[in-house]
C-alpha cells in the first residue's frame, strides 16, 4: 500500500510540474519564425534610417540650410544664441578645421506617409526639401557669416571682422571646409517627433520645448 501511495504521489507531482510548465510556457510571447536569431531580421525595429554627408560649408549651406524648414514643433524660427555664441562657434569651426560639435541633424520631408507629406506641403511648394531637427543655431551662424551679417574677430587673422573684409584665401580656405551632417528619413510625424526627443535626451529641454515636439491639430492650435 505504502509503495502504491508513493507511485501515485510521485505521479501526482510530475502531472503538477509538467501543468506548470505548459502554463508557463503558455504565458511566454511567441516570437514568430521571421524573427529567429538573425542579424538582419531585427531590422523591423529600425523607424529612422540615416545617411551621413559631409558636404562643405558653401554646400551645406546653399544645398541643405537653404532648402530647409524650421518646424514649429522642433526648432523657433529664430535663433537663441546672441553674437558672442555665435562668434565663438564660428572660431571653434576655424580652430578645428570643421570638426567642432556634434553633427547637424536633417530629416528628409519627402521620406514619410501621406500624412507628413501633407504637413509639409506648403514648404514643399516652396523648394524645401529638409527640416532641421537640430543644429539650427549652428546652422544660423554659418549663414550669417558667410553672408556679411556677422562680424567674427579671428586671432592672426582679423579683429570684429565681416566675412568679406578677410583675405580671399581666408574665405575659400574656410568654404571649403567640411561639416557633419546626419540625414534621417523619418517615416511619420510620429517618429519625427521621436527622433528630435531621442536626439535631445539628457540635453536640457524644457517643458514647452518638450510640448512642441507632440504633432497633430490640438497641437498646432496651442503653438
Amino acid at each position: 500500500v505504502s509503495d502504491n501511495l508513493s507511485d501515485k504521489t510521485g505521479e501526482c507531482y510530475k502531472e503538477n510540474i509538467m501543468a506548470t510548465q505548459s502554463s508557463a510556457a503558455a504565458q511566454l510571447p511567441l516570437i514568430p519564425e521571421a524573427f529567429s536569431d538573425n542579424q538582419e531580421s531585427w531590422d523591423f525595429l529600425v523607424e529612422t534610417t540615416s545617411d551621413t554627408a559631409t558636404p562643405q560649408i558653401s554646400e551645406y549651406i546653399k544645398s541643405y540650410y537653404n532648402r530647409t524648414v524650421l518646424d514649429p514643433s522642433f526648432q523657433v524660427p529664430k535663433t537663441r544664441w546672441d553674437r558672442t555664441q555665435m562668434s565663438n562657434y564660428i572660431r571653434s569651426v576655424i580652430r578645428t578645421k570643421g570638426k567642432a560639435g556634434n553633427p547637424i541633424h536633417l530629416s528628409k520631408i519627402r521620406s514619410g506617409d501621406y500624412d507628413m507629406i501633407n504637413h509639409y506641403e506648403n514648404a514643399l511648394r516652396t523648394g524645401k526639401s529638409y527640416t532641421i531637427i537640430d543644429g539650427n543655431n549652428r546652422s544660423t551662424a554659418l549663414k550669417l557669416f558667410v553672408e556679411n551679417k556677422l562680424r567674427v574677430t579671428i586671432p592672426k587673422v582679423g579683429k570684429n571682422k565681416f566675412f568679406k573684409d578677410l583675405p580671399k584665401s581666408f574665405q575659400a580656405w574656410f568654404l571649403g571646409l567640411t561639416i557633419k551632417v546626419e540625414l534621417h528619413e523619418a517615416k511619420n510625424l510620429e517618429i519625427l517627433s521621436q527622433l528630435f526627443i531621442d536626439l535631445n535626451d539628457g540635453m536640457d529641454l524644457n517643458s514647452q520645448e518638450k510640448r512642441n515636439a507632440i504633432v497633430g491639430k490640438p497641437a498646432r492650435k496651442v503653438r
